[in-house]
């Protein structure tokens, strides 16, 4: 019986599109923020004509992410995936602010890699890269992220 839950929640959460750690309150949606997405408690967020605007799950990729907390995204090595791999540049939306990003990759089956961090002096943006194989990508700090295409 334990492992019939196991499996069933395990799969539950591989098919939700973004994981489950979302932030607590979300800031102002200004022109800074236009066309990023964010989570919620209510889910993931688009700021759209200055008003965070709820967005359908399973809810798309997005090369722009706004976080005001901390919010962990699927990466690419998980089923419908928030963050695309890429190069990423960080900006801080306040002061003070510093923006740190933390992945962990798919190593093989059932295994990830340890944590790899990234973190930007403070009030300074922070370039990294997500690799195709992540599995979540956490984003913290008062921060805007976008990946370069």
């Amino acid at each position: 019986m334990l492992r019939l839950f196991v499996v069933i929640a395990a799969a539950a959460w591989a098919a939700a599109p973004l994981a489950n750690a979302a932030p607590t309150a979300i800031g102002p949606c200004t022109s800074a923020t236009d066309g990023a997405m964010t989570l919620s408690a209510d889910g993931p967020q688009r700021c759209q004509g200055g008003q965070w605007q709820q967005v359908d799950q399973p809810a798309p990729a997005s090369d722009t992410w706004a976080s005001f907390d901390a919010m962990t995204l699927h990466g690419q090595g998980m089923q419908n995936p928030g963050v695309l791999a890429g190069q990423w540049t960080a900006t801080p939306l306040s002061t003070p602010t510093r923006c740190r990003a933390e992945q962990r990759t798919v190593i093989a089956p059932g295994t990830l890699s340890t944590p790899m961090v990234d973190q930007g002096p403070p009030d300074a943006a922070l370039t990294f890269r997500v690799l195709p194989t992540a599995f979540y990508v956490q984003f913290s700090g008062n921060c805007l992220w976008v990946r370069q295409t």
